[in-house]
């Protein structure tokens, strides 16, 4: 009898202890910055084996406990079963220039309000002079009054730069020798979402390298690969005499 009962005592105890241990689970690290395409284990114990969710993949993904970061953002890392969570920052490492205004939308008024008066003015487009020699001259599209595209005009030394620049924010969606496009993708990676692509083209009356943004949350994906530079900014940079360098 008195054995039987140290045997109950000992499977008790044995079973308080693991659920103990499959209870102990935490987080001794809350927030991560990383660059582009860098790894690092999640910290804490028992974690590696839990099933982590990012709210956005094309931001930061986990596999078997490691984050792996893919382009520039912010996302939360969530695990539903034990209620943990911990924020990722993809930080860049390239910074040729500022971007554009990105507003899609937002009127000429809003754009003057921000960014101040025009170097040129049209009642398509305002273009504005910038001190940064990689990036002269920032150039904002409009239609029916409303932001269509932002261009930015890089010199064709900083092309190099700038496909680093862009490849660590952007997903590469097609190139050659002449353009290249890229999208900013976000949410699921087997249910993306798009809203704007970065279009590259060499322009010989620029001479140099023109970057388009341009929304892309209401085309179709045939479209989305393509970003072309309309006729009327070809006339207005021989118009205008606008130079890369």
């Amino acid at each position: 009898m008195k054995k039987m009962f140290f045997w109950a005592i000992a499977a008790a105890v044995a079973m308080a202890s693991c659920s103990k241990n499959e209870e102990d689970v935490s987080l001794s690290k809350m927030s991560y910055t990383l660059y582009h395409s860098q790894n690092e284990n999640i910290q804490g114990v028992n974690v590696s084996n839990l099933n982590w969710s990012s709210d956005n993949e094309f931001v930061a993904m986990i596999s078997n406990g490691v984050i792996e970061s893919q382009f520039v953002g912010k996302t939360i890392v969530r695990e539903f079963d034990h209620g943990l969570s911990f924020n990722v920052e993809v930080i860049p490492k390239y910074s040729l220039y500022e971007e554009p205004c990105l507003d899609f939308g937002a009127s000429m008024e809003t754009i003057r309000s921000r960014y101040g008066t025009p170097y040129i003015s049209d009642l398509e487009y305002l273009i504005y002079k910038s001190s940064n020699e990689n990036a002269p001259y920032y150039w904002y599209m409009f239609e029916n009054g409303k932001l269509r595209s932002s261009c930015v005009i890089v010199q064709l030394s900083a092309a190099y730069p700038l496909e680093n620049f862009l490849s660590e924010r952007y997903l590469t969606l097609e190139g050659d020798m002449n353009t290249k496009s890229f999208a900013h993708f976000y949410g699921e990676i087997t249910d993306p979402k798009v809203d704007y692509g970065v279009g590259v083209t060499y322009n010989s009356s620029v001479d140099g390298l023109v970057v388009v943004y341009s929304n892309l949350s209401d085309l179709n994906t045939k479209t989305r690969t393509s970003i072309d530079i309309s006729k009327h900014i070809e006339d207005a940079l021989i118009k205008y005499n606008i130079k890369a360098e």
